[in-house]
């Protein structure tokens, strides 16, 4: 094989200068030649065997060992298996009852109890003095009280009006007041010592005040000025 592939590189160049540079003998001499190079190299090629890959040794394949079940296990599902089963209950005969069990009484909540205020004693009430308030020559203001009572009321609903020289004054206790004259106000009422007083302003203040006298309004009968 290695003089073949040595008369190719030796050879060839040479016949190929003879085909384009030589005689008619040289050029059938180089023909001839390449001829039997061709020749000689389909032989070797047709008598030499084609190699195949070597092939590979099959890979041992390493058996995985089955896990075992631990003996714990094993041992503990046997015992369940194996021990029996609990017995189902019995029915009751028939003539046999069994006694309800008494039941605890339920918890009683204890409830919160609002006081409410008494109703007052919403009802007319007599003025027992008046107290006049001048300012500027002008009569503003009068305070009147009386004896409060244990179920008085906190406001009272009064009506002041002027007559001549004669302050007329309608006093009732609370709001609801049946038959009220007109320009009734509710004031509220203040208990000092036994003591009921509320103050009434005037708009518009009166004129004088100094020579004025206050009498009870139902009753006619004169209240006394302090």
């Amino acid at each position: 094989m290695l003089v073949l592939g040595v008369s190719w590189l030796l050879l060839a160049p040479v016949c190929l200068w003879l085909l384009f540079r030589g005689r008619a003998w040289a050029r059938v001499a180089a023909v001839l030649a390449l001829a039997v190079l061709e020749a000689a190299t389909v032989w070797l090629d047709a008598g030499i065997p084609s190699r195949a890959p070597a092939a590979r040794p099959p890979v041992p394949r390493t058996a995985v060992p089955e896990l075992s079940r631990p003996a714990s296990v094993s041992s503990a599902s046997s015992a369940y298996s194996a021990s029996p089963r609990p017995a189902a209950p019995m029915p009751s005969q028939p003539g046999a009852t069994t006694s309800p069990r008494p039941m605890a009484p339920a918890p009683t909540r204890s409830e919160t109890v609002i006081a409410h205020p008494a109703p007052c004693s919403a009802s007319p009430l007599v003025p027992e003095e008046a107290r006049l308030i001048t300012r500027g020559g002008a009569l503003r203001a009068v305070a009147l009280s009386w004896t409060a009572a244990a179920d008085g009321c906190d406001t009272a609903t009064v009506v002041v009006r002027r007559r001549g020289g004669t302050l007329q004054v309608w006093l009732h206790g609370g709001t609801a007041v049946p038959d009220h004259p007109a320009g009734a106000r509710t004031l509220p009422v203040n208990v000092a010592g036994g003591t009921a007083s509320t103050r009434v302003r005037l708009v518009p203040p009166l004129p004088g005040g100094t020579d004025l006298t206050a009498v009870d309004g139902r009753t006619g009968r004169p209240i006394a000025l302090r």
